[in-house]
């Protein structure tokens, strides 16, 4: 079982084969005593050192994590150093590899890029590092890994986040794994999660780009986001991204220039969440002018002045952080809409449906072909909001809740399950209304007749 260390290796062969057992290690761990590199990303000091950044934010200590940066599709920055607490200095991050120029490449063993966990008591986590290869053939079986955890912190400081893995390839049969999730803390605040970018040139003209990213349940949080920020890149496309375990991924959050997400196919267990910012369009798992079905296997925010697209047919399925869907923005392109048993979906007051995406906006209106909401879900109109809908068929089962100020629906079908809930509450807007009492004791208010006197009548 070989071991090979170095802060970072740069390999330029035609073939390479690391056998079972063996390790190429430039973890922050295996070289502790080499000089310090702090990095972009390292966690501030204090009496709980921040974890470090790199593939996402670090941990929160006593100030906020390290900062993520270096390049999804080229990542060659070291992982970062996780802040010092009272008691000394945080774990190292991890360092950097490399591969260029490979016709074939192995991996049966191990390629560690992790991040140091903190040596002191309350110190941050280092960050991991990165690796990136570029091969013709890649191959290798379940004992293969490529790892860029970040450290975990000890006491109440940060843990290290993810580092980055990029893979360009012409042929794979690679079914080993990537590990990039953030360092966990038992007081404190896990680091965010990296992520690992794979590019397959499967022809002069055809190519194909997967996005993993894996937060190992760590504790949710707004730092726990892999965030697609390449400076000067405002337009994402995968052909795949995988999501799992509570992992959650965004767009930079930039409000002066349109951005983009293309999701053409959407894996994930269901625990995963992906956020919409305002002037901001993600579309998940569509083909233009095609009739598609997507079971969205992820929670979704879309926030006021977002757009998230998704396929003609579509069913929320969404199962972590209670809330599967929340509509602040703009739904487009959905003509069928089923919401699976038991979820919850929450509907702003900008909340809204399109059937393109020229379409007009029009908050608080509603047109779907078909509607079904499954047994015991809920489905929540924020007040003052209410239904404007129109609709071929709306489908309300057993035990669902529909909350909402009013509602106003064209349908040709209504089916309404026994004991399933439409709750026309009558809250009012925040300004006074027709209706409204204007005394200040509790007088109530007038429709089909006077309300009942207060102090004021």
């Amino acid at each position: 079982m070989a071991t090979m260390s170095a802060d970072y290796f740069y390999i330029n062969c035609s073939s390479l084969t690391v056998h079972g057992g063996a390790v190429l290690d430039a973890s922050g761990a295996t070289r502790s005593t080499s000089p310090a590199f702090p990095g972009a990303g390292a966690g501030a000091s204090g009496v709980y050192g921040s974890g470090a950044g790199h593939g996402a934010m670090g941990g929160v200590g006593s100030t906020g994590g390290g900062i993520a940066y270096d390049d999804l599709y080229a990542p060659l920055l070291r992982g970062s150093t996780g802040g010092a607490s009272s008691s000394g200095s945080g774990g190292r991050g991890g360092g950097s590899v490399r591969m260029v120029g490979l016709n074939y490449f192995m991996l049966d063993g191990t390629v560690n890029v992790n991040g140091q966990n903190a040596p002191n008591s309350n110190a941050g986590g280092g960050s991991g590092g990165s690796i990136y290869i570029t091969t013709q053939q890649f191959t290798g079986t379940v004992a293969g890994v490529l790892t860029s955890l970040g450290g975990v912190s000890s006491g109440n400081g940060g843990g290290g986040s993810g580092g980055l893995i990029a893979v360009y390839y012409t042929d794979s049969a690679f079914v080993g794994y990537t590990w990039l999730y953030g360092g966990r803390s038992p007081g404190g605040m896990a680091g965010g999660p990296g992520a690992t970018y794979y590019f397959q040139q499967i022809d002069q003209f055809t190519t194909w780009e997967t996005l993993i990213v894996d937060n190992n349940n760590n504790n949710y949080d707004v730092t726990s986001y892999f965030i697609l920020a390449i400076p000067g890149q405002h337009n994402y496309d995968f052909d795949d991204v995988y999501l799992s375990r509570q992992a959650s991924l965004c767009i930079a959050n930039i409000t002066t220039v349109a951005q983009t997400l293309n999701a053409h196919t959407l894996f994930g267990d269901r625990t995963g969440l992906i956020r919409v910012f305002p002037n901001q369009t993600v579309t998940l798992q569509v083909i233009p002018y095609v009739d598609t079905v997507s079971r969205t296997p992820v929670n979704l925010i879309v926030d006021v002045g977002g757009e998230l697209v998704s396929a003609t047919t579509t069913y929320i399925v969404g199962d972590a952080y209670g809330v599967s869907l929340t509509l602040n923005g703009r739904l487009t392109g959905v003509q069928n809409l089923y919401i699976l048993p038991m979820k919850y979906v929450v509907i702003g007051v900008m909340g809204h449906t399109s059937s393109t995406l020229l379409g007009p906006n029009q908050p608080g209106s509603f047109t779907f072909g078909l509607w079904e909401m499954g047994a015991a879900s809920t489905v929540a109109f924020t007040p003052p909001m209410g239904i404007v809908l129109t609709v071929g068929n709306l489908t309300m089962k057993y035990l669902v809740y529909v909350s909402a100020n009013y509602a106003e629906v064209l349908a040709t079908a209504v089916t309404m399950d026994f004991n399933a809930t439409l709750d026309c509450n009558g809250v009012s807007a925040t300004n006074m209304t027709l209706g409204t009492p204007l005394g200040l004791a509790g007088a109530g208010a007038g429709y089909g007749t006077v309300g009942g006197s207060g102090a004021y009548g």
